[in-house]
């Protein structure tokens, strides 16, 4: 079974839409929210109606695709700010092609409808699909295997890091350079929901280390860790880095 990996860090650049009762890490780029914890981008357009049409069902189906076109933009602009790690290099930039695949993964989260046609919707980018489609090839995995009762999660204690794409963890020769998420380290009593789809994504079976060092985008690992670090790599277990508040 695929697990988790999770990384326990420091307070010190907890995105700007943390607050202490929590249970998500969210940031802000313009008017796109970047959720850290759910892997998303999302972001709220809307585009009255046309007047001129017959009638509001109409009006409607321009008004949708008007909102789309408008919250896509915003979207994928925002994926090209969007921080990379290491956080004090500039974001990779994104390409034309790149920029017109990414519209295919762009997702309707909801609509809200009036009833003279004009709409709002809330629409989402995942930022795995965005460092898929920066890396390429070096981003691509083979299937994942099932290693039977090889670590659900693997908490690593670390400091001085923020959320980012494109952080790898290594062990000796093992690199993990797959999706990661980011949440508090500690969820709030009175939100156990939240700590219930925590646990469902992190599973049972937790292994705790100390990194050695952190550098240049690069989370390391003792030499010791790598054959605990290639068994998450091989499941293509998530990342989830927990961050102290």
């Amino acid at each position: 079974m695929a697990g988790a990996l999770l990384l326990l860090c420091s307070p010190a650049h907890i995105g700007h839409g943390q607050s202490p009762n929590s249970t998500e890490i969210t940031d802000r780029l313009g008017e796109v929210t970047v959720n850290w914890t759910r892997g998303l981008l999302s972001v709220r357009a809307g585009a009255s109606a046309d007047l001129r049409a017959p009638t509001a069902s109409i009006a409607r189906v321009k008004a949708k695709r008007t909102a789309m076109e408008i919250a896509t933009e915003r979207l994928l602009h925002a994926a090209t700010e969007l921080p990379w790690g290491p956080p004090s290099s500039p974001s990779p930039s994104l390409t034309t092609t790149q920029l017109l695949h990414l519209q295919s993964s762009v997702i309707l989260l909801s609509t809200v409808y009036s009833s003279d046609g004009s709409v709002v919707m809330t629409v989402g980018l995942p930022i795995e699909a965005i460092r898929v489609t920066r890396l390429g090839r070096e981003a691509r995995q083979p299937p994942a295997i099932d290693l039977g009762k090889a670590p659900t999660a693997l908490r690593i204690q670390l400091a001085g890091i923020k959320p980012a794409i494109g952080y790898a963890i290594q062990a000796g020769s093992v690199v993990y350079r797959g999706p990661m998420l980011w949440r508090p380290s500690t969820l709030p009593r009175k939100d156990p929901h939240q700590a219930q789809k925590m646990r469902a994504i992190e599973g049972p079976r937790v292994v705790t280390v100390t990194a050695n060092s952190y550098e240049n985008g690069v989370i390391k690992l003792p030499l010791a860790q790598k054959a605990l670090l290639e068994q998450v790599s091989t499941a293509r277990s998530p990342v989830v880095v927990l961050l102290n508040q």
